[in-house]
């Protein structure tokens, strides 16, 4: 039988710089992401794995305080730092490169 893993979209802001690393063979972006959650404001730890994400980012240079969309899939996992593994990103870059 399948396990069943649930998504999730998320709206927020980049709370950080966003940190690039290699993990078995692959590239992946760590992103904060600044949400407005139930008992207030909420940072979502996101991995986006893979060259397409890294690319992407590389190429808009999103800074702290930047629009960000995600939808990913829920890491339900005690001992992990990351909280959603992104498949989907949307970024609204600031002209300025100081956030939007």
């Amino acid at each position: 039988m399948q396990q069943q893993t649930a998504t999730i979209w998320l709206q927020g802001t980049l709370d950080a710089p966003i940190d690039r690393i290699m993990s078995d063979g692959e590239t992946s972006c760590l992103l904060a992401v600044l949400i407005d959650g139930i008992d207030g404001p909420t940072i979502v730890n996101v991995e986006a794995r893979g060259e397409s994400h890294a690319d992407n980012i590389t190429r808009m240079q999103p800074a702290k305080g930047d629009l960000i969309m995600v939808h990913g899939t829920i890491i339900d996992d005690p001992d992990s730092t990351t909280d959603v593994q992104a498949d989907l990103i949307g970024l609204a870059v600031s002209s300025d490169g100081t956030g939007a």
